[in-house]
């Protein structure tokens, strides 16, 4: 009886030891897990970093190489990004000044001037590249352009004589809205 008290002391202190091991075995795997999802988080992140630049050096070359490209942010002024481009919005809506340009965000053709219901001032533009730009002012503004002119990057086409006017930007490729970001030189 003795040796059998001796040896079920001897498998409680083995049970007692085994769990602690356990328990600091699963300490150890919670650890792990966190350093491992730690890691997959910076790996992930390094990727979508690379991916943006490599994006950023391709539009920043198209931009270079083709002066037609839409690149340029389409306003002289500093205005204020009102609403991002969306499915049900497929354009940027941008706060602008008075005084602020409106100018071409790449070289192409006017290839309309028009109005309608919500908008005074409609310029559409194609770059001639597959790139085409629709520039929608919500309140009246100096035209500084024509239907038919040729018009290089940075040219105004219409200068702001109202504070806080709104301007719907638009860039389409092969006939369909793009999300004007996209496109967007980032330098500056």
């Amino acid at each position: 009886m003795a040796a059998l008290k001796e040896q079920l002391t001897i498998q409680e202190q083995l049970v007692l030891q085994l769990e602690e091991e356990k328990a600091a075995l699963d300490v150890e795997r919670k650890t792990l897990a966190a350093e491992n999802e730690t890691l997959h988080q910076a790996i992930s992140a390094s990727v979508q970093a690379r991916e943006q630049e490599e994006a950023l050096a391709e539009t920043e070359s198209r931009a270079e190489q083709d002066p037609s490209f839409p690149s340029l942010y389409p306003s002289t002024d500093t205005g204020m990004l009102l609403r991002s481009y969306s499915e049900e919005q497929p354009y940027l809506a941008l706060n602008t000044h008075t005084e602020g340009k409106v100018i071409a965000a790449g070289s192409g053709a006017i290839t309309a001037i028009r109005s309608d219901d919500t908008y005074p001032i409609i310029i559409e533009m194609d770059h001639g590249n597959g790139y085409q730009t629709r520039y929608m002012c919500h309140q009246e503004a100096e035209l500084n352009t024509e239907e038919g002119a040729q018009a290089k990057a940075g040219d105004a086409l219409l200068t702001i004589t109202t504070d806080n006017t709104q301007l719907d930007y638009q860039v389409l490729h092969e006939g369909s809205p793009i999300d004007p970001l996209m496109v967007l030189d980032a330098k500056g």
